[in-house]
């Protein structure tokens, strides 16, 4: 019964461990960080030895600065941001002069509610 014990207890334990890991932002991960998780998981999945394990870090730091280099900026992702809702509102009166009145204000309505809904499954998930 002890052994069902330990064994529940450890299982729970990685579970809630994983769990944690996974809901941490993106951002505020710097990429030695991830570039340290990377190879420990690959230290422990390939069995790396330390001469390996020293020079896959080493690749993965390396890597994973160019692919930071990569990410937009906060001021790109808002330019961006603005430009597609430009394109909207745009797109939304060129609808407006083909759909009917009671057609348009239904498209509101089920863009609105697909919004929430998105807000909603976005709220449920932590530092998104």
């Amino acid at each position: 019964m002890k052994i069902i014990s330990s064994t529940l207890l450890l299982a729970t334990a990685l579970l809630c461990t994983t769990a944690n890991a996974q809901d941490a932002p993106r951002e505020k991960r710097n990429p030695a960080d991830r570039a340290e998780q990377r190879t420990e998981q690959m230290t422990k999945e390939l069995a790396l030895d330390a001469d390996q394990a020293a020079k896959v870090e080493a690749m993965n730091k390396r890597y994973a600065e160019e692919m930071r280099a990569l990410e937009p900026t906060e001021a790109e992702r808002q330019a961006k941001r603005e430009k597609m809702k430009d394109i909207q509102t745009r797109r939304d009166a060129e609808l407006k002069t083909v759909l009917t009145e009671e057609q348009y204000a239904k498209m509101m309505e089920l863009r609105q509610q697909r919004t929430e809904e998105r807000k909603e499954h976005k709220g449920g998930r932590k530092g998104r």
